[in-house]
């Protein structure tokens, strides 16, 4: 056992950043971005498409689908071996509320909705409210990660791997054969407990599995799966067999095996890039901790659809222009302008938070709630 552990510290010690996970990182909220283009465009269920529209709108969704998954393996890969910080919460809590009530108080504003008490508790306590999903699943992980990690890390290498075989049955493949089953917990993906399965997942790459996948078998494995699953929503929901029906509906479930499969091969492939250029190294450092911004910013529940319906209006352009490039257009407008929102705030919350009485302070705290968590 504490032969494992010092393999593991020694594997931390020598690990540097990894270029090519911050890029998989950008692509998947563009990614993101897409699922929402294709959601509040109006594309996903929308009969009047011709079919070829619908193909390319369906093949897109069954490509994209993983990036939530990819988020969360990319988290648990580097968390696995990271000390709990309470910083990273008060930051994110600062960033949480200051989206939801500065966007909400806008839109009224500017006219775009009407105040009242739901919408106003909706705002000033996002979290507990689950106005933003991903974050409040997210902050429920963190929260958890330092026990996950003392009971993972004392796991031998073929305990892990029974472990990660089991929820990957039960938590995933259960559930894609017969999505209607509500006892398990990890249901279509939207939870902590389907975050928990990814973490765990994630935390065995980083311990044990150093073998690199050739990139050939993972582009092979994306391209297959997109076919696949594009096929199985395309075709498969008019077939009247209850059990295959409502398999197509859920198939672009985040736990649905293909969806994790995607996500992992993205996640392989990407691991192995290497970036060499500093120049290039420089921009990956400057957007990456811009990229929450992104979602924050187009999926506050006061103007998502607005953006969308409103302002954007992609599913007339398509009228004019080819789909392939309004829909580009349209990330690009999103994407830029949520990073350089993220990057106004996060100056000047740094402002803030660097000043020497309130720094020392927030470490103050941490230091005792490190000393918790590890010392005991």
């Amino acid at each position: 056992m504490e032969e494992n552990k010092i393999k593991i510290k020694e594997k931390f010690d020598k690990d540097e950043r990894n270029y090519g996970l911050d890029i998989l990182r950008i692509i998947s909220m563009m990614m993101i971005v897409v699922l929402h283009f294709n959601l509040r465009g109006g594309f996903l269920q929308n009969d009047s498409l011709t079919e070829d529209l619908k193909i390319y709108i369906i093949s897109s969704e069954a490509l994209c689908i993983g990036a939530v998954n990819i988020f969360v393996l990319i988290t648990g890969y580097f968390m696995i071996n990271q000390k709990f910080k309470l910083s990273k919460i008060i930051r994110m809590e600062i960033q949480l509320l200051m989206y939801s009530i500065i966007i909400y108080v806008l839109a009224i504003a500017l006219n775009i909705t009407t105040f009242n008490k739901e919408l106003a508790l909706y705002a000033v306590f996002p979290i507990i409210t689950a106005r933003y999903w991903f974050i409040t699943s997210y902050i429920g992980l963190y929260m958890i990660s330092p026990f996950l990690n003392m009971i993972l890390q004392k796991l031998t290498k073929k305990q892990y791997k029974y472990l990660v075989i089991f929820l990957v049955i039960f938590g995933s493949i259960v559930i894609s054969i017969y999505p209607n089953n509500s006892y398990i917990g990890t249901g279509n993906g939207y939870n902590l407990a389907w975050f928990i399965v990814l973490y765990i997942i994630a935390g065995y790459i980083r311990l044990h599995f150093e073998k690199k996948i050739k990139s050939i078998y993972c582009f092979a494995v994306i391209i297959s799966i997109v076919v696949i699953q594009s096929f199985v929503k395309l075709y498969l929901a008019n077939i009247p067999i209850s059990l295959i029906n409502t398999i197509s509906k859920y198939c672009f479930s985040y736990s649905n095996i293909f969806n994790l499969l995607l996500a992992l091969a993205f996640f392989m492939l990407f691991r192995n890039i290497t970036i060499r250029s500093s120049f290039v190294k420089s921009i990956i450092k400057f957007i990456t901790p811009l990229l929450l911004g992104v979602y924050l910013f187009h999926c506050h529940f006061a103007i998502s659809i607005q953006i969308w319906k409103e302002w954007l209006k992609p599913f007339e352009h398509m009228n004019s222009y080819p789909l392939i490039l309004v829909e580009i257009l349209d990330i690009l407008i999103i994407f830029t302008i949520g990073c350089g929102i993220e990057f106004c705030r996060n100056n000047l919350v740094n402002m803030i938070l660097n000043r020497k009485r309130i720094k020392e302070r927030i470490i103050k705290i941490e230091n005792k709630v490190n000393s918790i968590l590890y010392d005991a």
